[in-house]
């Protein structure tokens, strides 16, 4: 669970921040102190994660076109062929500057790797292995862009030798048209050769997503680790093929290298999947399969899905899981326990405010039953749901039923109080709380213009996502200057009572999870409308390296 406390106070050109929370999402828990100025931003934090203490200290600032950070910070290390993973970080200790000189941008870093990061409501770290990365971009036509990542550690407490390791990774992005992307990429990693082909095209009746990936098993875009991603290797290939509206088919493989937490070499993980759509009048049918292998056992699972529109107001539908585990040779008998699930589920809009949705499964024979729902008000929007997840490295039993909850509530003052649970990689149940309270006073400011508290007909409603169709949960909206933050599907909504068309901006230097963003797409308007009648404004937003400021 984690709590967000936050208060503003402004005085002259000074903003000052406090967060304080825990989170199991995290395993984290402690505060920070926060000032910013026009052209800086220092920020001191501390509290324990993983049960040890860690603490740390950020100061930024902006000189000219040059953003300098020193102290704790997180540097995204991503290549353009990463199709299918794109969350590579580092975390370090140091000092970085990021500018541009003419047509090319610069990132250096010196300083140390580092661990035990923290979370959203703090800074902390410990310092590990020496480093040094650089990082360089530069357009060479309208169409061509090559990038260069270079990152140096140096491990002094070795017994034996100075044991230093070098990665340096050069790619080239050739986009001819909106809809091809094409990269390549290629160096070495912790002493590695590292080699990457990727096609990335969206057309109309076909979508691809194609990846070749060579790098050994003790692959590391870092000397030393200290963010333990999974790395893509080999085939990683998504196709989906649509030969009519109403029906596609998808096939895909992904392998990875999965990292160790005590340092043995990765383990290779492959998931193979076909599924199949087919909408009929009112009724959707679906189906996938999956084989995954992982630690030397394969897997296989089953997925069939129906759902139907009763009526404009009622939803049924139905699903059977199952799984088992298979012998490692291609065509050997079962040799494991299998498991089956049975599910069936019925939603019924009974207002505009509250939606009922009732659950029954059956798994192993064992029946379980259940009920849920949702509530919406400019007051509190409420969420109840039962969510399956397939978790494709549990041993047994990789279909993980939770129950998804996320709170929303505005209250007087400017407080808003946010609840969410999440379903972790390992199929855990993690759990999120935070509440936001702004305070702003002098002479140029003044109170922002509240909705009214009371439940109208009038329907404002939009979602955010990242450039993958991502959702971005806690992105910071302002609405007719209301505050506004989304919910764990990264959508809002709010009601009032007449039809209005309100100004909407996104308040990129304030998504709860700490990162500064920018604005891909989003309308200038968002227009309220009887029920669905106007439809759902969608907002893209992309996020920015660390030290990289919102422009």
């Amino acid at each position: 669970m984690a709590v967000l406390i936050v208060g503003t106070a402004v005085a002259r050109a000074q903003v000052f921040v406090v967060d304080a929370g825990t989170s199991t999402l995290y395993q984290a828990q402690g505060g920070s102190l926060q000032m910013q100025g026009a052209s800086y931003n220092a920020t001191l934090g501390g509290g324990v994660v993983a049960g040890r203490f860690v603490g740390g200290a950020t100061l930024e600032k902006q000189i000219g076109r040059a953003f300098f950070t020193a102290g704790s910070q997180i540097r995204q290390c991503n290549l353009p062929t990463d199709l299918f993973d794109a969350d590579h970080r580092i975390y370090a200790i140091g000092a970085s500057v990021t500018t541009k000189v003419r047509a090319t941008k610069l990132y250096a870093l010196a300083g140390t790797t580092s661990t035990e990061f923290g979370s959203p409501f703090f800074e902390g770290s410990h310092p590990r292995t020496p480093m040094a990365m650089l990082l360089v971009e530069r357009p060479l036509s309208p169409h061509t862009t090559v990038e260069a990542q270079v990152v140096a550690t140096h491990d002094s407490t070795s017994h034996l030798s100075i044991a230093q390791s070098m990665s340096a990774i050069a790619s080239l992005i050739w986009k001819p048209e909106r809809r091809w992307t094409v990269a390549l990429a290629g160096g070495s990693g912790n002493d590695r050769p590292y080699g990457a082909f990727s096609i990335d095209t969206t057309h109309r009746l076909w979508d691809l997503k194609a990846a070749y990936i060579y790098a050994s098993d003790q692959f590391q875009r870092v000397g030393e680790s200290s963010f333990l991603t999974p790395e893509p290797v080999r085939e990683n290939v998504l196709l989906t093929i649509r030969p009519a509206h109403e029906l596609s088919f998808t096939v895909g493989r992904q392998n990875s290298l999965v990292p160790q937490t005590d340092g043995s070499p990765s383990i290779r993980s492959t998931v193979d999947q076909a599924s199949a759509s087919l909408q009929v009048e009112q009724a959707r049918l679906s189906a996938s399969v999956f084989e995954s292998n992982y630690a030397g056992r394969r897997y296989e699972s089953l997925v069939l899905a129906a759902s139907r529109e009763i009526t404009p107001r009622i939803h049924v539908g139905g699903s059977y899981l199952a799984s088992r585990e298979r012998d490692s040779l291609p065509d050997g008998p079962p040799s494991g326990p299998s498991s089956t699930l049975y599910l069936a589920n019925a939603e019924e809009s009974l207002t505009p405010r509250w939606t009922v949705t009732e659950i029954a499964n059956l798994s192993n024979g064992q029946a379980t039953y259940g009920m849920g729902g949702s509530f919406l008000s400019n007051f509190a929007t409420v969420n109840l749901d039962y969510q399956t997840y397939y978790v494709p490295t549990r041993a047994t039993g990789p279909f993980e039923q939770a129950v998804i909850v996320n709170v929303l509530i505005h209250l007087p003052g400017g407080l808003a109080l946010h609840g969410g649970s999440f379903v972790g990689p390992d199929g855990n149940l993690l759990y999120t709380a935070e509440a936001q309270g702004l305070y702003a006073r002098g002479p140029q400011l003044r109170q922002p213009e509240q909705f009214h508290s009371s439940m109208g007909p009038m329907l404002l409603h939009g979602c955010v996502v990242d450039t993958a169709g991502k959702p971005v949960m806690g992105a910071a909206l302002m609405i007719n200057q209301t505050p506004i933050f989304t919910d764990s599907r990264g959508c809002f909504a709010l009601r009032e009572r007449r039809a209005r068309v309100h100004p909407l901006s996104v308040m990129v230097d304030q998504f709860l999870d700490g990162g500064h963003y920018r604005v891909v797409s989003a309308p200038h308007l968002i227009r309220s409308a009887a029920g669905d009648v106007e439809p759902e404004s969608l907002i893209v937003v992309a996020l920015l390296p660390h030290g990289e400021r919102p422009s």
